[in-house]
């Protein structure tokens, strides 16, 4: 898997570089598409310091394949 996408979230920092990952499970990636059985790529993503609630961490995911 070779390109990545320039997506910066909105209420977090990346905090990591993306990486392969199998989507056993369904995951949406950031552009909403639900992926299942196939490989994507990841990255972790830290929430905003000054941002209160929610998850602390979550993981962006991305498919290199276009709809």
């Amino acid at each position: 898997m070779s390109t990545e996408p320039n997506h910066t979230p909105l209420f977090g920092d990346a905090i990591g570089p993306w990486h392969d990952h199998f989507a056993w499970l369904p995951i949406r990636t950031y552009d909403q598409r639900l992926v299942w059985f196939r490989w994507v790529r990841r990255r972790s993503v830290q929430k905003h310091q000054y941002l209160h609630g929610g998850a602390d961490f979550w993981f962006q995911y991305h498919n290199e394949v276009a709809a």
